[in-house]
């Protein structure tokens, strides 16, 4: 079973990423520089100050790239976050405009006990969802049910 991740948390963790990698590659291209010119006090022999400037510049840099290919990426995730919250929004309010908690208690076929009382209103909201929005990804539709029960039956049994 797949979980929703919602555009917009995948920009703040792909904002994360890109900016950890970044600061990582130049704080360590700066240690690096310092110790390969000799400015830090650690002695070891000419080979393996070589062979560590070496692997740890070609490390460094591997983060550095990572880190700006994630700055790119910002840009289209916000995109795609603006347009995910836009999408959501115009479902919540047409959904709650028209359908109501009593229209999807009268949805039902059959006599329902209070255990599979969710699960059957869950059914019927989603097949709603889909009957007009029908190109929703499975995710996506199920986040939106979960907040749209929240919001019909949660607030009416306060």
């Amino acid at each position: 079973m797949k979980v929703y991740v919602s555009k917009e948390s995948k920009k703040e963790e792909t904002k994360s990423t890109a900016y950890s990698f970044l600061l990582v590659s130049v704080f360590g291209f700066i240690a690096l520089i310092l110790f390969a010119t000799g400015v830090l006090p650690v002695h070891v022999a000419d080979y393996m100050k070589i062979m560590l400037c070496i692997v740890m510049g070609v490390m460094l840099l591997i983060f550095f790239v990572i880190g700006i290919v994630s700055l790119r990426q910002l840009k289209t995730l916000g995109t795609q976050a603006e347009k995910e919250n836009d999408l959501s929004s115009e479902i919540i309010s047409w959904f709650t405009s028209t359908y109501s908690a009593k229209d999807i208690d009268e949805s039902m076929d059959e006599e329902v006990f209070d255990q599979d009382l969710y699960f059957k209103r869950y059914e019927i909201m989603t097949r709603f969802l889909s009957k007009q929005y029908p190109d929703l990804e499975e995710t996506f539709l199920d986040h939106l049910v979960e907040e749209l029960y929240g919001k019909l039956f949660e607030e009416n049994t306060k």
